[in-house]
C-alpha cells in the first residue's frame, strides 16, 4: 500500500501526504490568482477611487472591500470590486456569507452559482440580477 492511501475504504480521515498536496496546489492558485490583471495595488486603488491609499488599507482591514495581503506582504484588490454594482454590496454579502476573510468572498464571487442559472455572483452583480438572489446565493454557500 502507498503513503496516503488507506486499506479500509469507509475510512473518513485523510492523511498528511493529501492535505500536503492540497495545500501546495491551493498555495499555487492563490499565487496565479494575485498576479493576475485585474488585481491592484493599494496605490493604484486609491488612485482608482480618488482616495488616500491609508483609507484603502482602512477598509481592507474592516472588511469592508477585497484585500489579500500576498506573498510579499502587499495588498492586493480586485479592479472590478469598485464598479457600483458589486462595491454596495460587498460588506452584505461578507455579512451573508458569516465571513471577513477576503479570499472566502472573492472565491464565492468568482465560482459560479447553479441558484445563478450558472453564473458567478458577480457577472449576476454586474447583469443586473437583483441583489437579494445573490445574498440568498451567499447563505446559501455558507452553509
Amino acid at each position: 500500500m502507498r503513503a496516503g492511501q488507506h486499506s479500509d475504504p469507509d475510512d473518513a480521515y485523510t492523511t498528511t501526504l493529501p492535505v500536503k498536496d492540497l495545500l501546495k496546489a491551493g498555495a499555487e492558485v492563490r499565487t496565479v490568482r494575485l498576479a493576475a490583471a485585474d488585481m491592484l495595488s493599494t496605490k493604484q486603488a486609491a488612485t482608482l477611487l480618488n482616495v488616500d491609499p491609508s483609507a484603502i488599507l482602512s477598509w481592507s482591514s474592516r472588511g469592508q472591500c477585497i484585500g489579500i495581503v500576498d506573498t510579499e506582504g502587499a495588498l492586493r484588490l480586485p479592479k472590478w470590486q469598485f464598479r457600483p454594482e458589486v462595491w454596495l454590496v460587498i460588506e452584505d454579502l461578507l455579512e451573508a456569507l458569516g465571513t471577513k476573510d477576503s479570499w472566502q468572498l472573492l472565491f464565492f464571487l468568482e465560482s459560479q452559482a447553479d441558484s445563478l442559472a450558472g453564473l458567478t455572483p458577480r457577472t449576476a452583480l454586474e447583469r443586473g440580477v437583483a441583489v437579494g438572489r445573490v445574498l440568498a446565493a451567499a447563505v446559501a454557500h455558507a452553509h
